[in-house]
């Protein structure tokens, strides 16, 4: 027998069988479940993964305040070093407070309106300034 006939009646038998199942009130019934299982669990997937993209919007909105800061915090080095240059002993610079945790100006790190902290006396003698101060803030900025 060639190969060919053989293809063609193992198909033709095959079809002939899946038509009978078809007609098969059982068969229609498994598949109906079968597709409404495939339906059911493709919403839920789509249920359970929502979540991780609102975190990635939440993070997103988190990166665009830390960019933010950066632009603030390189305000501040260049208010510095302008005041280095024109032989200022003394700068006051707009504070930084932001209520994102990612930040390192989360938890008063920043620099405050008294030059002897450490955070601003640090500062100035990094730059080489004699003090380095803040004006008073309370609300936050980000």
């Amino acid at each position: 027998m060639p190969v060919r006939q053989y293809i063609s009646g193992h198909a033709s038998k095959s079809y002939a069988a899946l038509c009978r199942l078809a007609g098969n009130r059982r068969f229609r019934r498994a598949a109906l479940a079968v597709v409404v299982l495939v339906v059911v669990g493709m919403f839920y997937l789509l249920n359970t993964l929502t979540p991780f993209c609102r975190d990635d919007y939440a993070y997103a909105q988190e990166a665009n305040k830390l960019m933010l800061l950066k632009g603030m915090a390189d305000q501040q080095i260049v208010q510095i070093n302008q005041a280095k240059a024109q032989n200022e002993t003394s700068v006051t610079l707009q504070r930084i407070v932001t209520s994102t945790k990612y930040s390192v100006y989360f938890r008063e790190w920043d620099l405050t309106e008294d030059p002897a902290r450490w955070s601003n006396s640090i500062m100035a003698r990094y730059y080489g300034i004699a003090e380095i101060r803040s004006e008073q803030r309370d609300e936050f900025l980000l």
